[in-house]
């Protein structure tokens, strides 16, 4: 093997590395990283969303929301369902009983 295919096949081989590194390195960045951003579209105008609810409000059994994707937030309306089935999460509802 002369020196000219040696460098070849250094650089054959770098190219390759890098490529794989650099798919590797996207995979893991789009299978590991999380939006940063958990709230996207309730009550946006304020600086933090908080709900009080009194106990004269609640039913017998009431679930509430932690996944901020529910369309009645702050109670849950079962959308976790599909987040968790989409992404692999495990998200349920606060569900509060009265006895």
């Amino acid at each position: 093997m002369t020196s000219d295919q040696s460098l070849r096949n250094v650089a054959i081989l770098s190219a390759v590395a890098v490529g794989a590194g650099v798919c590797g390195f996207l995979i893991a960045k789009r299978k590991y990283s999380a939006p940063s951003v958990i709230n996207r579209v309730h009550q946006k105008t304020k600086a933090k969303v908080v709900n009080t609810i009194t106990s004269d409000e609640l039913g017998t059994k009431d679930s509430f929301c932690r996944c901020w994707k529910s369309k009645t937030f702050p109670y849950c309306d079962g959308t976790h369902n599909r987040h968790n089935k989409e992404t692999g999460d495990n998200i349920g509802p606060l569900i509060i009983e009265h006895k």
